[in-house]
């Protein structure tokens, strides 16, 4: 991944923002609707096993008029009552989960307290992203992971909780759960009082390192002694406590801890983030995951996402945590192309749902929609109401509906409220429909008028689906200033003419050239890359039949991890006459004799690829130790892509299949030795834009070769803490 500097100006950014200073807030759930857990665990990683008492309290209107209330537990952990007069009945396995049991607790009459215990293994696999995590299970001397979904404790459908948990583990390992520790030798007590989802519990042989100089405790749990990164860890998390307690409101947590997993996960809970042993390494991260964990806490952990209506929250957090880094580092408009592209790429035709419909990231589709289209959504909600209105739209959205479930509609009212406008139509067109709009313009010309000039040219819709009311940014370049003029074109219907007058003469139009407007990018504004073959719905894999036996071999194996879920047809390179159109293709090997007719293509980007190696601007690639993996657009067919994967050593082959899908935004890749290390990667220029046109002009003239910029827009930052914050950029 290319490293931005973010850390620089992140320092003087955050350097400037004094400490919040304040009370972390009380969640105001009140106490009769959440089941209190009160729970004694005795943990055993080497058996797999976990023993617990529990003291539960319910609220009193869980239970039905008989008195009896349903949970959910592990399966095999026999519960049984412990004192009182309550009764358990085993009412069999859950439907479709065999590993779940559930189980009818009826009180007596004007009781709301009960005792169950029970002991056993928890064999449930981790679940993320939809997947079952690989691994070792939940509980076991690598580590302890207990969660909700691991049915460890009572689970009361849709109840939150509060908890107390005492935790026996064995010696030199520690726990971590949300709320705050009191530690009393080799047992841990963690409490937390406001409502929860659900109940965590993290437990290694840590070592742990801790600052309580900030008004919130920062602990950091690494599995091997590192001072040094701990205390940068702990420096970065508590600049960013502070940086969103200023921008949204108070933390919500009286602490935060960095935890390093065995598992390469990067999950966020409430109070604390769990992130790979080696992700915690990659110097990049202290300033691109791990903010978004951060923010988590705020969208998500600390406002609940209502999952049945949409998930919002995944997107609002990349908008102000991983797009915000990157508009502090002046590159925020590839961000949002980036964005646009993985829709482009991923989402098509019948693939294509609603905002509302968004759950999880379980899918590149999934992730295009619930994080992209969403980061778009809020982006355009910044540019419609202006940054201080959009600022005070999410302070309410979080004063409301701290420690409450939020949809979108939620969202929707709080934005409303704190800007009085009415924002259905917004909402409706850009949540509840599938779907973005696709531009075109056309006939763009240059007038004079008595004192100036005056543009003229057509902006239309033309995607298939009903038209979207849209305000359009566009820029025109004009004669003799240095900035570009920028405005919006107002277009609620298939087409538009629009016409704007100039002191100066108009000589280039951009339409919507910053990405600000969520739309379905022409393809030729996008520098071809390799999630256009990943999100491709059939593909054609040619093999090099003039290659050594054991890398044909090689080649072949490699295909189903390359093709992913596209349907694939798998032929030898000398089956095919010609790179047919109609769907995206890989050519595989040196040797494959259909890398000629990509000469072209290549020769556009200044590139060659041929079996003596390749070539790039500014790079020279020989055969040998080094694998390369390139796309270009389709010679005869741009609407799809034509990928080449070369590689001369059969186990770098291998490896080079395994992670090429974790480099879809670029277009040229190389790779050296047996693991595949990535050496090179970089993304084509994009050079023909439909969406740039020069004007043409009443005197033939041309435009001249210069391009004006574009004027600066103020950071999010700038506009939350005025002028102060501009002499740090």
């Amino acid at each position: 991944m290319h490293r931005h500097p973010l850390r620089t100006i992140l320092a003087a950014l955050l350097a400037l923002i004094a400490p919040a200073g304040f009370t972390p807030p009380t969640l105001a759930a009140p106490p009769e609707a959440t089941v209190h857990h009160d729970i004694r665990v005795e943990a055993d990683p080497s058996a797999g096993r976990i023993a617990v008492t529990d003291r539960l309290r319910l609220p009193p209107d869980l239970s039905g008029r008989d008195g009896s209330a349903d949970f959910v537990l592990h399966a095999g952990l026999r519960p049984e009552v412990v004192g009182g007069g309550a009764r358990l009945k085993r009412l069999g396995p859950v439907a479709g989960h065999p590993d779940l049991e559930r189980f009818r607790l009826r009180l007596a009459k004007g009781e709301h307290e009960v005792g169950l215990r029970y002991a056993g293994q928890i064999d449930r696999p981790r679940r993320r992203m939809g997947q079952d995590a690989t691994g070792t299970g939940p509980v076991s001397p690598s580590g302890i992971h207990l969660d909700g979904a691991s049915y460890w404790y009572p689970v009361f459908e849709d109840a939150p909780v509060s908890f107390s948990i005492e935790v026996h583990l064995p010696p030199g390992w520690s726990s971590v759960s949300q709320g705050m520790r009191e530690r009393g030798g080799a047992v841990d007590r963690w409490t937390e009082s406001r409502p929860q989802r659900d109940i965590q519990l993290i437990a290694a042989a840590f070592h742990e390192y801790r600052d309580d100089t900030g008004p919130v405790a920062l602990f950091a749990f690494l599995r091997t002694p590192d001072e040094a990164l701990a205390r940068r860890y702990l420096e970065v998390t508590g600049h960013y406590i502070d940086l969103y307690s200023r921008m949204i409101g108070p933390y919500p947590y009286e602490k935060f801890a960095m935890v390093e997993d065995v598992w390469d996960s990067g999950l966020g809970m409430p109070s604390f983030t769990l992130l790979g042993e080696r992700v915690i390494r990659l110097p990049f991260i202290l300033h691109t995951s791990y903010p978004h964990e951060i923010l988590h806490n705020w969208w998500g952990n600390g406002v609940y996402i209502d999952y049945e209506s949409g998930n919002w929250g995944e997107g609002l957090t990349s908008y102000l945590a991983d797009h915000l880094q990157r508009e502090l580092a002046g590159g925020d408009a590839g961000h949002r192309r980036a964005a646009l592209q993985r829709y482009a790429d991923y989402v098509t035709g019948e693939r294509d749902f609603p905002l509302t419909e968004f759950r999880s990231r379980h899918t590149n589709i999934a992730q295009a929609i619930g994080y992209d289209k969403t980061l778009m959504l809020f982006h355009m909600l910044r540019r419609t109401l202006g940054d201080e209105a959009f600022l005070a739209s999410l302070r309410r959205l979080y004063d409301e509906h701290l420690s409450r479930r939020a949809a979108f509609t939620d969202v929707r009212a709080a934005f409303e409220a704190a800007t009085a406008r009415d924002l259905g139509a917004f909402f409706q067109q850009w949540v509840e429909r599938p779907g973005a709009p696709e531009l075109r313009v056309s006939d763009a010309r240059a007038q004079t008028r008595e004192g100036g000039w005056r543009l003229s040219f057509v902006l239309e819709q033309v995607q298939a689906d009903p038209p979207y009311d849209l305000e359009v940014p566009v820029a025109v370049q004009l004669e003799g200033q240095a900035q570009a003029w920028t405005g919006t074109v107002r277009l609620n219907g298939r087409r538009a003419e629009a016409a704007i007058d100039f002191p100066a003469r108009p000589w280039r139009l951009h339409v919507d050239p910053q990405f600000d407007l969520m739309r379905r990018l022409d393809h030729r504004e996008i520098p071809v890359s390799f999630s256009r073959l990943f999100g491709a719905e059939a593909v054609l894999v040619l093999l090099p039949g003039d290659a050594p036996k054991p890398l044909r071999y090689a080649y072949l194996d490699i295909t189903a991890q390359i093709a992913g879920e596209a349907h694939m047809e798998v032929r030898w390179d000398h089956e095919a006459r010609d790179l047919p159109a109609g769907r995206s293709i890989w050519l595989l090997g040196w040797e494959n004799r259909h890398l000629s007719a990509l000469k072209e293509r290549l020769a556009a980007y200044g590139a060659t690829i041929d079996p003596a190696g390749t070539t790039l601007p500014g790079h020279t690639l020989p055969r040998g130790t080094t694998g390369t993996a390139m796309v270009l657009p389709h010679p005869g067919d741009a609407r799809h892509a034509v990928a080449v994967v070369a590689f001369d050593d059969v186990d770098g082959l291998t490896a080079l299949a395994r992670r090429l899908r974790h480099y879809g935004r670029y277009g040229h890749l190389a790779f050296e030795g047996t693991e595949a290390r990535n050496t090179l990667h970089g993304e084509w220029t994009v050079t023909d834009s439909p969406l740039s046109l020069d004007v043409a002009q009443p005197d033939g003239a041309e435009p001249p070769v210069s391009q004006s910029t574009f004027p600066a827009r103020p950071t999010l930052l700038e506009s939350m803490d005025g002028s102060a914050l501009r002499t740090a950029r």
